[in-house]
C-alpha cells in the first residue's frame, strides 16, 4: 500500500465510507493501547496510604486454643497467652490502678470557666476599653439655636456585649464641624465629658458637655449663622448626631 493510497482511498465506494472505517480502526487501536497503559499504571501503583495491613497470624498451640476468646472477624490476630503465667497476670492487670499518665492528666476547664479577654473576672476591675469593644452616640438638647445661645450634647458610650470595660483612657470628645471644618471641641476648648466610665451591656456610660454657640480661642467670637454637624468621638469611633442650625 503506498501513501498516496493511504490518503486519498478509493473503490467501488465513496471516499467517506473508507475514512470512516480508518477512523473506527484507529479509534480503537487508541482506546486499546490505553486501556493497556492504565492497567499496567494500576497494577504497578503503591498502596495508598490507610489502607488496612493484614498479619499473617502464628499458629496457636492446642493447649492454648481452647481457652483462647474467639477474635471478632477483621481484629488483627493476637499472640498466644502464657498458659503457666496467664493467671498471675490477669489478677495483677485487676488490681492495678489507673495507668501513671492518665492519674496525672490535666483536666481542661468547661467554657463556663473560661474568661474572654474583652471581660473581667468576678470581683476584679473591669479591663480598659479598646475601640472594637464600644459605639458611640451623640444628641444634641436642640437642632436650632440662636447665636449666643447654648446647647447641650450627650455623649452616649455602650458596649458592644463583650463584657463591661473602662473607656476612661480613650479620649472623650464632641465636635462642630462647619463648611471650613471643625469649629469647637469640649477636649480642645476645656470642656472635657465628665461621668462615669465603666460600660456594660444594657447600661452604657452618658456623658454632657455645652456649647455657647461661641468658637474655641481667646476672642471666641459667636460662629456665623449657619448649618453644623454634631460628631462625638470615643478613641477612633465616631457618631454623628445630626446637623445643628444656629441662626
Amino acid at each position: 500500500m503506498s501513501w498516496r493510497a493511504l490518503f486519498q482511498p478509493a473503490g467501488r465506494r465513496g471516499a467517506r465510507v473508507y475514512w470512516r472505517r480508518r477512523l473506527l480502526a484507529f479509534g480503537l487501536l487508541f482506546l486499546a493501547v490505553l486501556g493497556a497503559f492504565w492497567a499496567v499504571a494500576h497494577r504497578g501503583a503503591p498502596q495508598p496510604a490507610g489502607a488496612p495491613v493484614y498479619a499473617v497470624a502464628s499458629p496457636i498451640p492446642p493447649s492454648a486454643s481452647a481457652s483462647a476468646p474467639a477474635s471478632p472477624p477483621g481484629a488483627a490476630p493476637q499472640a498466644a497467652p502464657d498458659v503457666a503465667g496467664g493467671a498471675a497476670a490477669q489478677g495483677a492487670q485487676q488490681t492495678a490502678g489507673p495507668p501513671a499518665s492518665d492519674a496525672a492528666a490535666p483536666t481542661t476547664p468547661g467554657a463556663a470557666d473560661s474568661v474572654s479577654p474583652a471581660q473581667s473576672a468576678p470581683g476584679e476591675a473591669p479591663t480598659a476599653c479598646q475601640d472594637q469593644d464600644v459605639s458611640v452616640r451623640v444628641t444634641p438638647s436642640a437642632l436650632q439655636v440662636n447665636r449666643g445661645g447654648a446647647v447641650t450634647f450627650t455623649l452616649v458610650v455602650s458596649d458592644r456585649g463583650l463584657g463591661p470595660c473602662d473607656v476612661a483612657g480613650l479620649t472623650r470628645t464632641v465636635q462642630v464641624v462647619g463648611g471650613a471644618g471643625p469649629v469647637w471641641s469640649s477636649a480642645r476648648c476645656g470642656s472635657p465629658a465628665i461621668g462615669p466610665t465603666v460600660v456594660s451591656p444594657g447600661a452604657p456610660a452618658t456623658f454632657q458637655v455645652s456649647w455657647s454657640t461661641r468658637s474655641c480661642g481667646a476672642a471666641a467670637e459667636p460662629v456665623t449663622s449657619g448649618a453644623y454637624d454634631v460628631i462625638g468621638r470615643v478613641g477612633a469611633v465616631n457618631g454623628f448626631g445630626g446637623t445643628l442650625t444656629v441662626s
